[in-house]
């Protein structure tokens, strides 16, 4: 729900509580990595990465590297927040290349927006060292 992030939180949990009980299946790997963007967008680093742990797991288990490269990216956006740069940047920038890789031009449109963001609040040295 959008506005509503409380409401969109315990609905996303709601979903994968109800998602869990049967085989895991891309409907599960989809709202886990939905619920991880949620709290990525929030800037809410440390739930973020707790909520990436199980995605990946899902996600690599019925290998669909498209949930993958977004995972990537809101694990980049995480740890930048947290204040780890050099990894985030490269998570972002492996995101964006696996979306790259699926053709999934909106995973690397947005890529490239959350890159530019974080570079965009470096200095001109740190961004070309990233």
């Amino acid at each position: 729900m959008q506005g509503d992030g409380e409401r969109t939180r315990q609905l996303q949990a709601e979903a994968i509580a109800l998602l869990e009980r049967h085989p895991a299946g891309e409907e599960l790997a989809s709202a886990l990595t939905r619920r991880a963007g949620t709290f990525a967008v929030a800037t809410q680093p440390n739930e973020t990465l707790a909520a990436i742990e199980p995605a990946l797991r899902v996600v690599d288990e019925l290998d669909l590297p498209r949930f993958r490269a977004r995972l990537l990216q809101y694990r980049g956006i995480a740890r930048h927040d947290l204040g780890n740069i050099a990894d985030g940047v490269q998570d972002i920038r492996a995101g964006l290349e696996l979306g790259r890789e699926q053709g999934d031009l909106g995973t690397v449109g947005v890529g490239y927006s959350n890159l530019a963001t974080i570079l965009l609040s470096r200095s001109a040295q740190e961004s070309a060292d990233a």
